[in-house]
C-alpha cells in the first residue's frame, strides 16, 4: 500500500490562519476538540499529525471543511462563491435543486449524469 504524504506545517499554517480569524485561542480550541493544547499547538506547529477524528473535530471548531484544510488553498472569493452557491441550492426545493444544477451543468458545458 502506497503511503501518502501530506505537508503538516502547511496544514498547521492554515489551522493557525484559520483560528486566529475566528479570534480563538490556542487554548480554546484544544478545550472544542478535547485534546490537550499541548497536543493542538504540536498540530499548528506541524510536528504532529492528526486522526480523521480531530481533522473533523477541528473543522467543526474552526467552522470549516476537512477538504479546505487538507487541500491547496484557493482563492478567497473562490471558498465564498461555492459556499454561497451550496448554501443557495441546499435552500431550495428539491426540484429547483434538479433544475439549477441542470443550468449550472448546461452553463458548465457538463452533460447530465
Amino acid at each position: 500500500m502506497a503511503k501518502i504524504a501530506y505537508n503538516r506545517k502547511e496544514i498547521g499554517n492554515k489551522l493557525r490562519t484559520r483560528r486566529t480569524a475566528l479570534g480563538l485561542t490556542q487554548e480554546q480550541v484544544a478545550e472544542m476538540i478535547d485534546k490537550s493544547l499541548t497536543f493542538y499547538t504540536r498540530i499548528e506547529l506541524g510536528t504532529a499529525g492528526m486522526s480523521v477524528d480531530t481533522l473533523l473535530a477541528i473543522s467543526v471548531a474552526l467552522k470549516t471543511r476537512p477538504d479546505d484544510i487538507l487541500l491547496k488553498p484557493k482563492s478567497e472569493e473562490s471558498v465564498l462563491n461555492q459556499h454561497w452557491i451550496a448554501e443557495a441550492i441546499s435552500n431550495c426545493s428539491a426540484e429547483k435543486q434538479r433544475v439549477a444544477i441542470n443550468i449550472l451543468k448546461a452553463y458548465l458545458g457538463e452533460s447530465e449524469r
